[in-house]
């Protein structure tokens, strides 16, 4: 089956934007190595944690396609519970840009009080803070571009099956799904493979589902919502005119 259904029933034009996602991770990852001095390693493999459920997600929407989908099911429902423990890496990449707190943005002005109309405060003009800046801003829009196009695809499939309503319904589903996931991410300090230790996934669950959690589930979740709404209506405005 040829990767050309994609294109053909989703709004999104699917393989350019994947060849130029590839070059764009591929781009980044060399200026993160060419500048490790900044010590933001750590991005290249959460923007590759990103990657996954991309992947996941471009598989499940070929075996849709596929006129005997129905002898695929299985693998369906295991690619997609695959997706829905690695998707939040997507998000959670958000979450890096607190890093910008080792800098000092701010620095006092030496001249303040020497002229009229100095401002005691100036922008710190050191250009490693900058490149650092750019460097985060990148990963972290590069991970959740990779999110919101395999949450789109993963949507399009149930909007296929259903109708537009319940791949809404999903959409919120996951983002809050999402949302939890990012604060035991966060915070526990749980990785999206630690799901294979049942047991303890069950106690932290537990004793992590409280006020601070639902808190946090709501901030997150909303993060995830609102950015894949304004995605999602920025590539259907040539749709809808």
């Amino acid at each position: 089956m040829k990767n050309k259904n994609i294109n053909s029933s989703c709004e999104i034009n699917f393989i350019p934007l994947r060849n130029f996602l590839i070059i764009i991770s591929i781009l980044y990852g060399m200026i993160v190595f060419k500048e490790y001095k900044l010590n933001r390693e750590f991005m290249i493999w959460n923007v590759f944690l990103a990657w996954i459920p991309f992947i996941i997600s471009s598989y499940i929407y070929k075996i849709i396609q596929h006129k005997q989908k129905g002898k695929y099911i299985f693998i369906i429902f295991l690619l997609s519970f695959l997706w829905l423990i690695f998707y939040p890496n997507t998000i959670y990449l958000f979450t890096d840009l607190m890093h910008f707190s080792d800098h000092k943005f701010y620095i006092p002005n030496p001249n303040y009080g020497l002229k009229i109309g100095q401002s005691k405060i100036l922008f710190n003009d050191n250009f490693d803070i900058w490149k650092d800046f750019f460097i985060m801003i990148i990963g972290a829009w590069l991970g959740y571009l990779l999110g919101f196009v395999s949450l789109y695809l993963n949507a399009q499939c149930v909007r296929k099956k259903f109708n537009d309503f319940i791949s809404w319904i999903f959409v919120i589903i996951v983002s809050i799904l999402s949302g939890f996931g990012i604060y035991i991410g966060r915070f526990i300090r749980l990785n999206s493979w630690d799901i294979l230790n049942y047991n303890e996934i069950l106690d932290i669950l537990n004793n992590n589902i409280n006020e601070k959690s639902i808190k946090f589930t709501i901030l997150f979740s909303s993060l995830s919502m609102i950015l894949y709404l304004m995605l999602y209506f920025l590539i259907n405005i040539k749709k809808d005119k």
